[in-house]
């Protein structure tokens, strides 16, 4: 039986192109598992140096249960992280406000918008840390840290 040469390249690519699909499979499942490579699952498994910064809770640091005192479930690490961030009293360790450039605003709509460092935003919207709360003729109004700090139209 003689076949066409058109029936036989068919017949050619599809074997070809499945068993070129698995052997690319194969070869990025090989490179995943390799030692060394980044992203690989032995990169995953590597612990976080990160984690070595944190310094040890304190030794007054309650970690036992007892029935109907505080939630079992709250979590420690957490807790504990949050009690470094606590301020001494008379201690400022609060970041400095990040720079924003107002560069105009649209406030008598139903959705007022700013022109802040180049980018168009709503209310609610975040920019370098610092949550927009309302847009207004007086100005901006941000939540910084906390509070809300006005932030007045240039007139």
């Amino acid at each position: 039986m003689i076949m066409d040469k058109e029936k036989r390249q068919q017949i050619i690519l599809v074997i070809i192109i499945p068993v070129f699909f698995l052997g690319l499979i194969y070869m990025h499942s090989r490179q995943a598992s390799a030692p060394g490579v980044p992203g690989s699952n032995e990169e995953m498994l590597k612990p976080d140096a990160g984690i070595d910064a944190i310094p040890m809770p304190d030794e007054g640091m309650d970690f036992s249960y007892t029935p109907g005192g505080e939630n079992p479930f709250i979590n420690l690490l957490q807790t504990h992280l949050a009690s470094l961030n606590k301020k001494a009293p008379g201690e400022n360790a609060s970041l400095p406000m990040p720079p924003l450039l107002v560069e105009g605003m649209i406030w008598n709509t139903d959705n007022p918008q700013a022109i802040i460092n180049g980018k168009v935003l709503n209310s609610g919207d975040i920019i370098d840390g610092v949550r927009i709360v309302n847009i207004e003729k007086q100005g901006i109004t941000i939540d910084f840290n906390g509070e809300h700090v006005l932030i007045e139209r240039k007139k």
